[in-house]
């Protein structure tokens, strides 16, 4: 596996990670709120 495909997967992993959060920061406040 050359270095470049390598980085484009840790992008990926990353991107998906970081979207995965998003979107249960906003749940996880709400559920604060309503308790």
């Amino acid at each position: 596996m050359n270095p470049l495909a390598k980085f484009g997967n840790i992008i990926i992993f990353y991107g998906c990670f970081i979207h995965f959060v998003l979107d249960m920061a906003p749940q996880e406040k709400a559920q604060r709120v309503q308790v």
